[in-house]
């Protein structure tokens, strides 16, 4: 799939939860779930939410 802009790909929670610290409106942010990391991911996700930034989940 192409998204024409620069797309990071964190695997780890911490680096997860660092991009989505510090990003702004302007960015938006795909988390995607699979089976048993669901946690994990409304964890980094309240991040981007208190900053306004747009959110695409996507799970399985």
């Amino acid at each position: 799939m192409r998204f024409r802009r620069r797309v990071w790909i964190e695997m780890g929670v911490t680096q997860q939860s660092y991009q989505a610290i510090n990003s702004d409106s302007s960015r938006r942010a795909i988390l995607i779930s699979h089976s048993e990391e669901s946690r994990n991911v409304i964890r980094v996700a309240r991040a981007p939410k208190k900053r306004m930034v747009p959110i695409t989940p996507i799970t399985s």
